[in-house]
């Protein structure tokens, strides 16, 4: 059988700490992707001068600078537009890649009905600046089960990690017509791969995914005290918390696109969820907590 060709979707920004060493980890693969596609949005350190020397050194790295910053949504949409190939892998310009993470997700594809947009993702280690492992499991540390993840429950949050992920081409034609004010573009292709389309994961850990101050996305290491803090907050600050608003917005952009292509199960779990736009804090705190603890094993 012919091997799946595989790009790269990677999107820097100011980021010359830990590039060369991410780098190396993706040319270091077991197997090799055909394509890099390396949108930089407006990096004004040393990481376009880094990308130049790799650039220079391999021809299948192609670097699309922007002379404006996008935002990490935006740019990411537009590195996985650019890329040619079957599998899409995303990257994060500070993270290590194992030397076998092609490979491992690559051995689930077969899982995957490619009529569909589709998604294969891992779990990952988390590590700091020093490259320390601080969590053996990013799943364990943030209370995630994707064996329980379901559409109604990721409306809310997101149980997908970008950097530990690989789409096929029918996702990144999904990709290329998302609309703009995502919440996160990983969270985007979760709720299209659980709404209509097909996923599959692993459990071993294949990217080591470092916590910083300058991540070009957001890497908060949210832990059981980060959460009971931030519910303190929301409960005592009601009045100026929109709690869920953008959930809410995003998922009226998702019915937008995609409502006729759910399951009468799942349309009625998206109305249930947009009626909430009408409702008071309180009320959708209790929605959520009920939803969160029936389906997706998240401390509330």
């Amino acid at each position: 059988m012919e091997q799946p060709s595989i790009s790269i979707a990677l999107c820097t920004f100011n980021g010359e700490k830990y590039l060369r060493q991410f780098l190396e980890s993706l040319l270091n693969q077991t197997i090799m992707a055909q394509e890099i596609i390396i949108v930089d949005d407006g990096s004004t350190d040393g990481t376009l001068s880094i990308l130049n020397d790799y650039v220079r050194s391999f021809d299948f790295i192609k670097l699309f600078p922007q002379k404006e910053n996008l935002g990490p949504v935006s740019a990411f949409k537009m590195a996985i537009s650019l890329t040619q190939h079957n599998f899409i892998l995303l990257a994060d310009q500070d993270d290590i890649w194992r030397s076998n993470k092609i490979e491992k997700l690559l051995s689930k594809a077969n899982s995957i009905d490619n009529r569909f947009p589709g998604v294969i993702y891992s779990d990952l280690e988390m590590i700091d600046e020093k490259g320390k492992t601080i969590f053996n499991s990013f799943w364990d540390m943030a209370n995630l089960s994707p064996s329980k993840a379901t559409f109604k429950g990721l409306m809310m949050e997101n149980v997908i990690t970008g950097s530990a992920c690989m789409i096929n081409d029918a996702m990144r034609e999904e990709i290329r017509r998302a609309p703009d004010g995502l919440l996160m573009h990983d969270h985007w292709i979760a709720l299209i791969a659980y709404g209509f389309g097909q996923y599959v994961y692993t459990e071993e850990k294949l990217v080591k995914y470092r916590v910083h101050n300058d991540s070009v996305t957001e890497k908060v290491p949210v832990n059981f005290f980060w959460r009971a803090k931030n519910q303190f907050l929301q409960l005592f600050k009601f009045k100026k918390m929109k709690f869920l608003e953008k959930e809410i917005k995003q998922m009226e952009q998702y019915s937008q696109l995609y409502h006729s292509k759910l399951s009468l199960v799942g349309q009625q779990e998206l109305y249930e969820f947009l009626s909430l736009k009408n409702k008071t804090f309180l009320e959708r705190k209790i929605f959520s907590y009920i939803r969160k603890n029936a389906y997706l094993n998240f401390f509330i």
